[in-house]
């Protein structure tokens, strides 16, 4: 996990936390990515735009991008120098974008005035900047899919005690990959990388057979070397998203849809559908186990506030000794 341990490439201060999807450079800050190159941004927030008027190649549209959408082209809309209906809003609300988002569900003239919005540039003035959805819960429009679901009994008679382990690793994994991609791991061109980042540092998605029997052998698993403070990044995720079951649903579930994704990608390997497969099946496994033993968190929630504590105290301990290694070597400098 060393090669996780980067310092930003544009403040060069604090260790990076996230790359930009577009030119790869490392940074650790939404101002830093600001700052980073504005044509590069611009390009990327068009791109975005772009990719969520063109999603029909994906069944899946996330409650997310739905109300980005319609944010977006409610901004829009206030910009007009021409007046348009009244009611345009409710006419875009309407659109049914459940299963595709196209141009071609706008009207017309609505459609013509949209693109030439996308191609001056001014679209990328509307698009927020990303933030994970488990630090904003009370705006999340998720809403668990557990209709087809099979009862946990059916799929296992005897439950191992150490899913929940799997589930942790998995949960580290999911937490980096989101905050790598940007949150865009459902794109076209980053679901085969996303996929491949998940395999190179999460061993139940490697499926090399490691069993974890406890949840501190995950957390050392994750740990970073001396990075430290990357660590406790990801525990501090981590700690937010088991704050209840409903959000450990959002993971197995994005991570069940980034899998059934690869399966029918033509640029991943035979080998790789293969694994993908077996992983969005084992996603329903776990989400069976989520909903049928709703408390089965709650151990791994405790190790992960333990270990922010034992973090911090570390961390204290070591400002310490430094602070008392400064004063004794200004003593013997003025000694001498």
């Amino acid at each position: 996990m060393s090669q996780l341990e980067h310092v930003c490439t544009i403040c060069g201060k604090d260790y990076t936390k996230y790359t930009c999807p577009r030119c790869n450079v490392r940074y650790c800050s939404i101002p830093c990515y600001k700052q980073h190159s504005d044509r590069c941004t611009d390009e990327f927030e068009k791109q975005n735009v772009s990719e969520l008027l063109h999603l029909r190649d994906f069944k899946y549209v996330t409650p997310e991008v739905r109300a980005k959408t319609l944010e977006i082209l409610k901004k829009w809309h206030e910009e007009q120098e021409d007046d348009l209906e009244d009611d345009f809003y409710d006419q875009i609300q309407g659109i049914d974008i459940d299963g595709e988002i196209d141009l071609n569900s706008l009207p017309e003239q609505i459609r013509k005035d949209f693109e030439k919005s996308l191609n001056d540039g001014r679209m990328s003035t509307w698009l927020s900047s990303w933030k994970p959805w488990w630090l904003d819960l009370s705006s999340s429009n998720f809403v668990p899919k557990l209709n087809n679901i099979p009862l946990l009994s059916t799929l296992c008679p005897k439950v191992s005690p150490y899913i929940i382990n799997f589930i942790l690793d998995l949960s580290f994994a999911y937490a980096h990959m989101l905050r790598f991609f940007n949150g865009d791991i459902f794109s076209k061109e980053n679901v085969p990388e996303a996929f491949h980042l998940l395999g190179s540092i999460c061993s139940t998605v490697s499926n090399n057979r490691n069993v974890y029997h406890y949840a501190e052998q995950v957390l050392d698993t994750w740990r970073c070397g001396d990075c430290s403070s990357y660590f406790c990044n990801l525990v501090d995720d981590l700690i937010m998203i088991f704050s209840c079951h409903e959000n450990i649903y959002h993971v197995l579930q994005d991570l069940q849809m980034l899998f059934e994704l690869v399966t029918k990608f033509n640029q991943v390997t035979t080998d790789a559908r293969k694994q993908a497969k077996h992983l969005e099946r084992r996603m329903v496994f776990f989400i069976s186990w989520n909903r049928d033993i709703p408390e089965g968190y709650l151990p791994a929630k405790l190790k992960l506030e333990e270990c922010k504590n034992e973090e911090l105290k570390m961390k204290k301990e070591l400002e310490n000794f430094n602070v008392k290694k400064e004063k004794n070597q200004t003593t013997l400098i003025e000694e001498i």
